[in-house]
């Protein structure tokens, strides 16, 4: 394949001998073929993220990148699921610009990151290192787009949201004997003839200041277990669960909000101490076109001589976004007079995207290992979207003994480079 005319006119070629190459670096590219690797670009690819990033993921909520294995998936800039084609480990000294969203969690980039931004609230969209972001720019965040998928449900979706925000299997010698919700006065009548539709008979009773209803139903009690728990006996929801129907959404979200709860400045919001649970929650809201704005709270407790640390994994919505929740669920709301947001926090919603204000910028340096993967799409979501490794501009060509050229999809910096920093790791 030929490089563009205009392309060549505008950035200088290079061209390297194979034979200048370190042995490291010779035994990657000789699986290419050739004998002069010719390079559009000077610049190397130093477009990464650090490890332990959150992307986006439609089977668990987030996954941290350097959990990602090849062929898995994850969001791109339209909201669809894009397939992963490869991760890529480098080292890395320089500059670094850490990126603070509203409700987000703050992300590290190395400065040549590209991120797609606007320009001002309702501005163009535009492609920006993440050196040149400034505070008057908007994160773009996508509404999550999925192809919908039925699957088999024991009991209502409700139901399944009241027992994942607070209930639990009893067990009697490590066998499923009945489901148990812990549940509020004001809350026990509302789920008991929830049960009673579907045709459970539950039992209230007191225990320990607490009214726990109690269905005796070992099927119901083996299927909740294996589906909503994870190994460590976490609450969790299951990676089909995340493509249910909008309908099937809207019941266990509605379930779910007997543990959250409505603010008397009129913001909705929802905790769990399981951090898996709480991310594939924000999906879900996602996919119903509300902004989840996440955080996280540390708390020492102590007991009878016991202290521990408490973690609270929390998602709350704005005033706009509470009321438009509100309605899908057809929950009651307080409507009262409304104040504006401050103008510069607001989030602005259109059919596609979330615009999100950005808090905070900071800049440091740093020495060592960076990550980055590449997508079918070119680009991932953190949840904000920002571009995969390396820049459309950057093409790498390979020239053959026959005279022949060959596209190689690659920087060459993170061909050759990568390689480099997995034997230091070794090493």
């Amino acid at each position: 394949m030929g490089v563009d005319v205009r392309m060549r006119k505008r950035i200088n070629k290079i061209r390297i001998p194979l034979e200048d190459l370190t042995e490291g670096e010779r035994k990657v590219i000789d699986e290419i073929g050739g004998r002069y690797l010719v390079i559009i670009d000077k610049e190397p690819c130093l477009t990464c993220v650090f490890p332990n990033t959150k992307i986006l993921s439609l089977r668990t909520g987030y996954r941290r990148i350097e959990a990602i294995q090849k062929e898995g998936s994850t969001v791109s800039h339209s909201g669809r699921s894009t397939r992963i084609c490869k991760r890529m480990e480098l080292y890395y000294s320089g500059k670094i610009v850490e990126i603070t969203g509203v409700g987000m969690r703050p992300v590290p980039f190395t400065e040549d990151h590209e991120i797609w931004v606007t320009e001002k609230r309702r501005g163009k969209k535009v492609w920006k290192c993440a050196g040149d972001v400034t505070k008057e720019n908007y994160l773009v965040v996508p509404k999550i787009v999925v192809k919908e998928k039925s699957h088999f449900l024991k009991v209502n979706s409700e139901i399944i949201g009241t027992f994942v925000a607070d209930g639990f299997v009893d067990l009697l010698t490590n066998q499923c004997r009945s489901v148990v919700i812990r549940q509020n006065e004001k809350g026990v009548k509302d789920i008991v003839s929830m049960f009673s539709r579907e045709g459970l008979i539950s039992h209230v009773y007191e225990n320990s200041g607490s009214n726990l209803i109690e269905v005796h139903d070992v099927k119901l009690a083996r299927w909740l277990r294996w589906n909503f728990y994870d190994n460590d006996k976490n609450k969790v929801l299951p990676s089909w669960f995340l493509k249910l129907p909008k309908k099937e959404i809207v019941k266990f979200i509605r379930g779910y909000l007997h543990d959250g709860y409505i603010s008397k400045q009129e913001i909705m919001g929802f905790s769990s101490k399981s951090e898996k649970l709480i991310n594939q929650v924000s999906v879900l809201l996602l996919r119903l076109g509300v902004y989840p704005k996440m955080s996280y709270e540390e708390e020492e407790k102590e007991y009878k001589g016991y202290s521990w640390t408490s973690k609270m994994f929390k998602i709350h919505l704005s005033v706009k976004h509470s009321q438009m929740l509100a309605e899908l669920l057809n929950v009651p709301y307080p409507k009262r007079e409304r104040k504006l947001q401050r103008r510069k926090w607001q989030i602005v919603d259109t059919k596609r995207y979330f615009y999100v204000p950005i808090k905070e910028i900071k800049e440091t340096t740093y020495s060592g290992l960076v990550e980055n993967i590449q997508t079918k799409s070119e680009t991932f979501a953190l949840p904000f979207v920002v571009h995969n490794c390396g820049h459309k501009k950057r093409i790498l060509h390979v020239e053959k003994s026959d005279g022949r050229r060959e596209l190689v999809k690659e920087c060459l910096y993170c061909l050759c480079k990568h390689h480099t920093a997995a034997n230091r790791t070794d090493s």
